[in-house]
């Protein structure tokens, strides 16, 4: 009998896509005009506030609802966050737009002791995700423990990235170590 494969769908990644293209699209964001730079650095800006606005009236369900408008609630709802819904993927676009305008490519930040542990990090991307998997529920519990309080959320935040730090620094050091 002959061997069965599984059937291939054509699916769009749009990471190979942006990778493979990457300096062409540096390329072209290098020669927008300053005055469209500006519009698209407003619009991600307004985009991001909204979004958090947004986000924050959960926290009070009769003025979320007394605001939101019951189509764009429609819209809106329920959150898809197992696939890459398009409003997902626009709150990704304004916010990596906003890094690349704000956020110096000097190599002095990176000298600094933050620069080289978000490069640790990104270095040991899948540890640091898989760990922040792990991690969220508890800080979340401990936050809901504590009072859910600015303090709380702060300790807890801070406190998990320096967590996320360390559990990125083990395996560069253990790598260290072997040679």
């Amino acid at each position: 009998m002959g061997q069965i494969r599984p059937a291939r769908t054509p699916r769009l990644d749009l990471g190979a896509v942006l990778g493979t293209h990457r300096a062409a699209l540096a390329t072209a964001i290098d020669a927008l005009s300053p005055r469209i730079r500006s519009a698209l650095r407003v619009s991600a800006a307004l985009y991001l506030l909204v979004t958090m606005l947004l986000a924050l009236s959960w926290l009070v369900p009769q003025w979320h609802d007394a605001v939101i408008p019951a189509g764009l609630a429609q819209l809106l709802y329920p959150i898809d966050k197992t696939g890459l819904s398009p409003l997902r993927l626009l709150h990704f676009l304004a916010l990596a737009w906003l890094v690349r305008e704000f956020v110096p490519l000097s190599p002095a930040w990176l000298a600094t002791r933050v620069g080289r542990g978000v490069q640790l990090m990104g270095r040991q991307s899948l540890v640091v995700f898989c760990a922040g998997l792990l991690l969220a529920p508890l800080a979340d519990t401990a936050d809901t423990l504590h009072g859910d309080g600015l303090l709380s959320h702060t300790i807890s935040g801070l406190g998990g990235a320096l967590l996320l730090w360390a559990i990125a620094w083990l395996p560069e050091w253990y790598r260290r170590e072997q040679t």
